[in-house]
């Protein structure tokens, strides 16, 4: 298979067994609507450096197909749809012909095609070849990219010597000891004038009689020889460093930025400094990203505007120099680099670019404080920086380790560079930010967004990257403090657009039930997710929630919601969602001993019920959720469209994007996590809902490139099928993830596809939210996880493990050397207590995980669902929780 091919060069990188990082592939996802990010960076590494393309899908920088390379730019998120993010900054080496007015500054116009083969990337490094011969390279700290451009070929210029004029003989290259006034470094290659030929003197008197004796009457005219005009020398090519300043990747620069030029205290260092103003790529307002660049080497600046019509040459002087307004698109700077510099450094050129969030002089101290001053430009620093990245995330990944005996090398390859991409957003700009100075809280920015990463991405760092994920619901909560309320997406340091739910509510009940406690106020916690659910904002297309009173009125969000403020759509979504989330909330009110308000939100979770329709059917079955009017009729909707196969792509924020988003009533009628076993009943019980989930996948309505499809595929275990999850995450596996750049099927949306696969290949699955993993079968056959806040160590073991070629099907399984009949886990019994769960497996289904008992918890049956809590629950404190206590819920006439 192609893919099989595509893994064979990293194999033989990573030997039999190699470092994470040697598995990890970062190209997995850079065609077919994956947008991700193959470049540079660190984990939630502020910068992200790659090469970026002129291709449709260059939302995440690099795009693998033929699309053209227009420079290195240090700032991208990963896998996003909508509009292209970031790319501010680029930089891009060019061996332009003559003086600066040949170079090619427009962004359309210096771009070039990669040469095919030299593509390389690795975690914490990114490099390629261009057709014209030129390498670029990239390398990052957490807020400074360091560059690598090498001039492979580029003739370094010699002395000119006109048409006819025999040159003299090369000089030799002087020694350091003897080296003569104009040398350059000794270097050989330093411009000479050649000597003039001597003016002729007179001739020789001559006889004109042959051995006469007497001497001329006069003497002979001397005379001379007439010096041809020179030819005027022909261009001399120069190799030049082109900085982008408006350019970002979605052209979305407004007008207002500015320029700065100085030299450092290094010698032949020319800094350009400044800022540049442009538009979020998903959500509203403006940002402001400042940056500061250092260029060694420099022979000559210019300035140009409007692609080069407006050009001028710029003087760097020391220290901090003015600052220049630049109010044109297409705006940037070159760099000519001397030729003795490159002669003398192999035709290289470092270039190092500092990042701010916050200021100028914060992207120069970035910059000298992560890369110092004295060597940076030297190969030997370049290579450092770029092995210290890669260490960083080898600490961060070998926090998990799997035994890859009889694995396949696409299983492997597909699991590390899904937990390497988990890992890329969001993005730690902790003390660089300008948005509130009375808070020493962390900042996180790129959630981008939470409706798509709650599911699976904030689930799995409650396992691998606790203490992150504690400083992530810290900054979440502060945006609550300042905003008002929980955001769903956010990115570029403004609020982004809201997708379906105030998903932050659950990705914090997430956290809770999972003892994500360090430094978080957890009174503050619950406060921030009643007010989601209790005040409607202004605009709440960007946070909070709409249709909060009619919500409560009626039982559910109306399609024609009157409250002003946004977008009046996705109600059927939202019902959903809206409901799931309340759930969260009084998981969290429970464990605080607020009695009242977890029964009102346990109420409100029942609200999904009120749009379900026994009435619609679709493909043979009946009952499906519906949108529903203020009047309480529903609005009939085919169950099939927004699937695969019925208007796959009308279901977005957009004014007809109908009332469910990027999913159909078909895959959104499973979403009730916190009491499946109502759903079970409404669909016809255990038999029928598991026939209702075969023809979800087999007639082609299950969407695996969007998140909603992502928890269906394990849904069998409520329906006492355990086996058939195994079949069925086997198959979607298969068929839609693997190794090369088509090998995801949607947005990789900051690593959610990611963490799709990486949960599948721990053989469970969370319900994020709760404290649930639901069974299938491992992928390896062994597998650990550290924690080191805890120092403790779970373990999956399987036995009979072949790959899941045929022993599939678990058979038994013990749980500390005890017994376990259940078909899902719940957090604080395993990764609480560094349990070890065995499963022993073999090629046909068996009766474990079918009986009553071993069916996941719902609400409805009595379920627990919350873990240990001992150290978010110590927070319960009473006399301080002032929290508002709305009328309950009511359901509509006629309503289940």
């Amino acid at each position: 298979m192609l893919h099989a091919a595509w893994a064979v060069a990293l194999v033989a990188v990573a030997g039999a067994h190699g470092l994470p990082s040697d598995w990890v592939d970062p190209f997995i996802g850079t065609t077919n609507g994956g947008h991700v990010f193959p470049g540079a960076t660190l984990p939630f590494g502020s910068v992200k450096a790659v090469a970026d393309c002129t291709g449709n899908e260059n939302q995440g920088g690099f795009v693998w197909d033929d699309s053209l390379i227009t420079g290195v730019s240090p700032l991208h998120d990963d896998g996003t749809g909508g509009s292209p993010s970031l790319g501010q900054f680029q930089v891009m080496p060019q061996v332009c012909t003559g003086e600066f007015k040949t170079c090619f500054m427009r962004s359309s116009e210096r771009a070039v095609a990669r040469r095919k083969g030299t593509e390389r990337a690795h975690p914490g490094y990114f490099g390629i070849t261009l057709d014209n011969g030129l390498e670029l390279e990239t390398t990052v700290t957490s807020h400074v990219a360091l560059h690598r451009f090498t001039f492979h070929d580029f003739k370094t210029k010699r002395p000119y010597t006109p048409p006819g004029v025999t040159a003299p003989p090369t000089r030799r290259q002087q020694d350091a000891e003897d080296a003569v006034p104009g040398d350059v470094d000794g270097d050989d290659t330093a411009e000479v004038t050649p000597t003039p030929q001597s003016t002729p003197g007179p001739e020789p008197s001559v006889s004109p009689t042959a051995g006469s004796t007497n001497p001329p009457s006069r003497p002979t005219k001397p005379t001379t020889t007439v010096k041809p005009t020179p030819t005027p020398p022909p261009p001399q090519p120069s190799a030049v460093i082109v900085f982008d300043l408006t350019e970002d990747l979605a052209h979305s620069y407004k007008g207002q930025g500015a320029l700065r030029y100085g030299t450092t205290s290094e010698l032949g260092v020319v800094r350009v400094s400044g800022w540049g103003q442009y538009v979020p790529s998903f959500g509203a307002n403006f940002y402001r990203v400042y940056f500061c660049l250092d260029v060694p080497g420099v022979k000559s600046v210019a300035q140009y505007q409007m692609g080069g019509r407006n050009f001028s040459t710029v003087h760097a002087t020391p220290g901090w120099g003015a600052s220049e307004p630049i109010r044109n698109n297409e705006s940037g700077a070159l760099f000519e680099i001397d030729p003795a510099y490159l002669h003398k450094h192999n035709n290289t050129v470092h270039t190092r670019i500092g990042v701010s969030w916050a200021s100028e002089k914060a992207a120069c101290a970035f910059a000298e404080e992560e890369i110092p001053n004295g060597r940076w430009e030297m190969w030997s620093d370049f290579e450092v920086v770029k092995s210290a990245g890669r260490r960083t995330w080898d600490d961060l990944l070998g926090l998990v380790e799997v035994s890859t005996d009889r694995v396949d090398n696409d299983v492997i390859i597909d699991f590390w560079s899904s937990m390497y991409r988990s890992y890329i957003s969001p993005t730690n700009i902790t003390g660089d930010h300008p948005l509130w100075d009375d808070s020493d809280e962390p900042y996180y920015d790129s959630f981008y967004c939470i409706w798509d990463s709650f599911r699976v991405v904030h689930p799995l760092y409650t396992i691998t990257a606790r203490a992150a994920q504690a400083e992530m619901v810290r900054a979440l909560i502060d945006v609550w403090r300042h905003r008002g309320w929980l955001p769903d997406c956010r990115m570029s340091l403004a609020p982004g657009w809201t997708q379906g739910g105030s998903n932050a509510d659950s990705l914090l009940a997430d956290s809770f039930v999972k003892n994500i406690t360090k430094g978080i106020d957890w009174n503050a916690g619950l406060r921030s997710m009643i007010t989601d659910a209790t005040v409607t904002p202004g605009y709440w297309d960007v946070e909070g929630r709409s249709a909060i009173t009619r919500r409560k009125e009626l039982g559910y969000v109306p399609v024609d919601d009157d409250t002003p403020g946004g977008l009046v759509t996705r109600s059927a979504s939202k019902t959903l969602e809206y409901a799931f989330n309340d759930f969260g909330i009084a998981l969290v009110a429970e464990a605080f001993g607020l009695e009242d308000t977890a029964k009102e939100y346990y109420n409100a979770s029942n609200d999904w019920k009120n749009l379900w329709n026994p009435k619609t059917t679709s493909a043979g079955f009946s009952g499906f959720i519906q949108p529903r009017y203020i009047n309480g009729s529903f609005m009939e909707v085919d169950p099939r469209h927004c699937s695969p196969v019925l208007g796959h792509l009308d279901c977005f924020l957009n004014a007809g994007g109908g009332e469910f988003y990027e999913a159909s009533s078909w895959e959104y009628s499973f979403f009730v996590p916190h009491d499946m076993a109502t759903a079970v009943d409404l669909m016809g019980g255990r038999p029928k809902f598991v026939q209702r989930l075969d023809a979800f996948f087999d007639e082609g309505f299950h969407d695996i490139g969007d998140e909603p499809g992502f928890l269906p595929c394990f849904l069998y275990n409520y329906g006492a099928r355990p086996d058939k999850t195994v079949d069925r995450v086997l198959k979607v596996l298969n068929a839609n993830y693997f190794p090369g750049p088509a090998g995801l099927p949607g947005n990789d949306d900051s690593g959610a596809m990611g963490g799709f696969v990486v949960f599948a290949s721990f053989g469970f699955f969370p319900v994020a939210g709760e404290s649930v993993y639901l069974i299938s079968a491992p992928l390896f056959p062994a597998i650990s996880f550290f924690d080191p806040e805890q120092n403790t160590t779970a373990r999956v073991i399987t036995h009979g493990f072949d790959g899941t070629k045929k022993n599939k099907y678990i058979q038994r399984a013990s749980l500390n050397g005890r017994d376990f009949t259940r078909n899902w886990f719940a957090h604080d019994e395993f990764f609480g207590v560094g349990a070890t769960l065995e499963l022993w497996l073999g090629p046909r289904p068996t009766k474990w995980g079918t009986r009553l008992e071993d069916l996941p918890p719902s609400m409805s049956t009595g379920g627990k669902f919350m873990g240990m809590l001992e150290g978010a629950g110590a927070q319960a404190m009473l006399s301080t929780v002032k929290l508002p206590h709305g009328s309950a819920h009511r359901a509509p006439p006629g309503s289940l």
